[in-house]
Order: structure tokens, then sequence, then C-alpha cells
């Protein structure tokens, strides 16, 4: 599963030449029992190099026109930690928080915490130089991640 991310992590970086190759790795993988757990949209295992820019179209786009993020986060009540890596290369954080904070407040929620973790990426690893290009250099998730995670649970669910 690793090996496979770090592909795609790499054909994102290159451009995407070698896309065919993947979708059969993918494909040959899918029957694996780990597979569900990639998380993977479907239509990636229809990509090849034909119907690529097809299928970035979808990627960059079907899956969010008509959506728009800061609308569902004014209509999320409950309490909420969103934690956002400082370091991501595919959504801004800074900007994130910033949006994030005022919709939630925006819509009223009262027990929200919206973090920027220094360091952290889009799924908050800590990554050597702050760059996708040295994911298989990562040896943990950024520093406070888990803590922070633990901390505001611990103080909204009591123990029986």
């Amino acid at each position: 599963m690793r090996a496979l991310h770090e592909r795609d992590i790499a054909l994102v970086r290159d451009g995407g030449e070698g896309w065919n190759a993947y979708r059969e790795e993918l494909r040959k993988a899918s029957a694996e029992p780990w597979f569900p757990l990639v998380r993977l949209p479907a239509k990636i295992l229809e990509m090849n190099t034909e119907n690529r820019p097809k299928i970035e179209s979808w990627i960059a786009g079907e899956r969010t026109q008509g959506w728009q993020p800061a609308e569902a986060w004014r209509t999320v009540r409950c309490p909420v930690l969103v934690q956002v890596g400082a370091a991501d290369e595919y959504v801004p954080g800074e900007r994130s928080v910033e949006i994030i904070s005022a919709a939630l407040r925006a819509g009223g929620n009262g027990d929200a915490t919206v973090a920027l973790l220094p360091g952290g990426n889009h799924a908050m690893f800590e990554l050597p130089g702050g760059s996708t290009r040295n994911l298989a250099q990562v040896t943990r998730f950024v520093p406070g991640y888990f803590t922070q995670l633990r901390d505001w649970i611990s103080t909204r669910v009591s123990r029986r």
C-alpha cells in the first residue's frame, strides 16, 4: 500500500508519466484484502494515457462542482476539531484555517477548534524539507498531531 501511495505521489509530481502502468498495478492490488483501505477514487482505475486529461478534469472539477466547502462548514453544529498541515502542498493551510474558522463562526458553532500544525502535510506527516518529493523519508506524524487530538477528545468525552 505504501509503495502504491509513493508511486501515486511520484506520478503527480512528475506530470503523470506512466499512468497506464500504474493503473495496472492498482488493478492487481485491488484483489488484496488491504486495498479498500487505500481509499482511491474509483475513476483512478479507469485512467490511462488517452483519457488522463478527462480524469484529471473530473478530479479537479466534477467532485466539487456545485459544492461550496465554506457553506458546508457553516452547517456543522457538533463539536469539531479541524487539523490543517501548514506544509500541505495540495491545500493552502493558512488560508484554509481562515476560511473554515470564519464559516464555523458564521454558522454559530460554539465548539470548533481549527488548528494549523507547522510542518504537517495533507496527511499530517512531517515531511523532511516540507515537500512530497521527500515522502519516502517520512518517519513520523507531525509533532503535536496526536497530542492535540487526544486532548481535544478527552475534554469532551467523560469516562464511565
